[in-house]
């Protein structure tokens, strides 16, 4: 049997975040959560336990505008884990080819809502 994967998701008590971390939580991920509010993100950590049943996650708060916070937080997850993977590049490309793509779809719907001759 393997052992459940840990994973640190940022901004993990509002939107994709927190879905996020209900999905993973629900496959049996052990969760250490980011957020700025603490408040929000006890109530994240203590809903993702009751919701599915396993162990309260571990949260760590920091504002990521804040580059000391920034570097407490990476130190405060390797901490935990004995281990920090920075998947920053990853994640920050393929926002970016959402991003693209997402805005030459609008860019297209909108030529087509004014019948731009460019458009077929």
């Amino acid at each position: 049997m393997t052992e459940a994967p840990t994973i640190f998701i940022t901004g993990a008590t509002d939107g994709l975040g927190r879905a996020l971390a209900g999905r993973l939580a629900a496959d049996g991920a052990t969760l250490i959560l980011h957020g700025r509010d603490a408040g929000k993100l006890e109530s994240t950590a203590a809903g993702i336990a009751a919701t599915h049943g396993v162990d309260h996650p571990r949260t760590v708060r920091a504002d990521m505008a804040d580059l000391t916070q920034v570097r407490k937080l990476a130190l405060d997850v390797q901490n935990a884990t004995g281990r920090f993977y920075d998947r920053t590049r990853e994640a920050r490309a393929a926002a970016q080819a959402y991003d693209a793509t997402a805005r030459a779809e609008l860019w297209r719907g909108s030529l087509e809502l004014t019948g731009h001759p460019d458009i077929g």
